[in-house]
């Protein structure tokens, strides 16, 4: 299976989904669900007592093919 990332706003969004800031050419896809985050909402994710499970998730998800991982699920 492909990504679809191509697909979708990704790449031309201009501000952060959770913090509506600009995102001044820097963006990760969330590992919770499909939100386009700047680098501090990024932090604040990655500080989450259950990241490291979300990031155990979307890793095994990948090795299965599916590129297109929803999320672990906020």
């Amino acid at each position: 299976m492909k990504c679809n990332m191509a697909k979708d706003n990704f790449w031309t969004k201009t501000t952060c989904d959770r913090c509506h800031k600009p995102l001044n050419g820097a963006r990760i896809m969330s590992m919770y669900n499909q939100d386009c985050l700047c680098m501090d909402c990024k932090q604040k994710e990655s500080e989450r007592e259950d990241y490291p499970e979300a990031v155990k998730a979307e890793r095994e998800a990948v090795a299965k093919g599916d590129y297109n991982f929803k999320g672990y699920g906020l």
